[in-house]
């Protein structure tokens, strides 16, 4: 996801909030398919870069 994506992400979730009736929390969808790894992100500073994530269960 490039920069310019990640912060219009955000940029949604926040012109969809409603105060007081509805908040959008934005995040983003990471996986190593190959590998079996997948997760849900929410409220980074910034999106993820694969590298962050590990390639096994055991290389956590």
């Amino acid at each position: 996801m490039t920069p310019q994506l990640y912060h219009d992400l955000k940029q949604a979730a926040h012109d969809h909030t409603v105060s007081g009736e509805f908040v959008a929390i934005f995040g983003q969808q990471v996986s190593t398919i190959s590998k079996g790894n997948h997760i849900n992100v929410t409220l980074l500073l910034k999106s993820v870069d694969i590298e962050w994530i590990p390639l096994t269960p055991t290389d956590a």
